[in-house]
């Protein structure tokens, strides 16, 4: 099988196979008077999908684990677990709702000390290691109630479009951010979107996407993070990756009066591609290495050579006369 073909098949069909089979079993449960089960398969589905992507791409999950890249499935699989938990919370009632942020907080401030654990300990001042810590804390955390805001207030359909743009678009980005791998790793979750969206694109069903906003929020913001440390994407490409979300729930959150439902969902759609193009047009930063990276241990470049130094050897010198 050709690289290509093995990216194709891993990257896309695997995991939009794998979302669909069990978005698919969990709508057909669910039609027999269990309608929770449809967000189970949902939460299920695009991380079962991303899983199944990552597999194809890179492997099988390793563990113990050597490196930030092999988190990610990890990171995945928690967040679904926590998604199917929260599914079950979103029935309570009053201050008992608090409990949703608990699950989404906890992991959103252990994924960043394990992505950049090295970093911390070695590159990074305490001053730094801190800043870094509580803002992709805050950005994982802050995306997750975006997310969960605009499924809120968005059709099923329109929303799960949405969020697949937002997986699709950030890949995009972090591809030219100069890492395909981790850009490949994030398309496979738009990948999986996309198959756990396929029966309510299709009107097959009305089902919401709602419960894949927290392992959506998990994977786009660790990857994004990673490409920024590890490689070549730009503060301000990572940060407009995470900004996406936001404008369009200021959009969906306008009392419109013409056709309010077309529009909530036809402006945030276009709120995430204008924020998301923003972000590939500042993506890379070829100027300077990532910190922490090998190029910038090495001191990599011509920069790095003395040219006008006496000490140059000339290759000329033991020539005959």
């Amino acid at each position: 099988m050709g690289v290509v073909t093995q990216q194709i098949l891993g990257g896309g069909v695997a995991p939009a196979v794998a979302a669909l089979a069990l978005v698919g079993v969990a709508v057909v449960a669910g039609r027999s008077g269990r309608p929770l089960l449809g967000e189970l398969g949902v939460a299920s589905g695009v991380v079962a999908g991303f899983v199944a992507g990552y597999m194809a791409l890179v492997g099988a999950p390793q563990w113990p684990v050597s490196e930030a890249m092999q988190w990610l499935p990890w990171i995945a699989l928690a967040g679904g677990g926590i998604a199917l938990v929260d599914v079950g919370l979103r029935t309570l009632q009053g201050y008992a709702l608090g409990l949703r942020v608990v699950g989404p907080a906890v992991a959103a401030w252990i994924v960043p000390a394990l992505l950049f654990a090295t970093l911390a300990d070695n590159v990074w001042t305490a001053e730094q290691a801190a800043r870094w810590q509580w803002s992709l804390s805050g950005g994982v955390v802050a995306g997750w109630l975006l997310l969960d805001l605009l499924a809120a207030r968005m059709s099923s359909r329109g929303f799960a479009v949405l969020l697949g743009l937002l997986c699709a678009g950030a890949a995009g980005v972090i591809v030219l951010g100069q890492t395909a791998v981790l850009g490949q790793l994030v398309g496979g979750a738009a990948a999986a979107v996309g198959g756990a969206a396929l029966l309510t694109v299709l009107g097959r069903t009305d089902l919401s996407l709602r419960a894949a906003s927290l392992p959506v929020a998990l994977i786009v913001t660790a990857a994004a993070a990673s490409a920024h440390h590890y490689a070549y994407l730009s503060v301000r490409g990572l940060g407009l990756i995470l900004a996406a979300p936001a404008l369009a729930a200021v959009l969906v959150l306008i009392p419109w009066r013409w056709r309010p439902n077309l529009m909530k969902d036809a402006l945030a759609v276009v709120a995430v591609i204008a924020v998301l193009g923003g972000a590939a047009a500042v993506a890379p930063q070829p100027e300077e290495a990532a910190p922490g990276s090998v190029e910038e241990e090495l001191e990599f470049g011509y920069d790095s050579i003395d040219l006008e130094s006496d000490s140059t050897p000339n290759p000329y010198e033991n020539l005959p006369k």
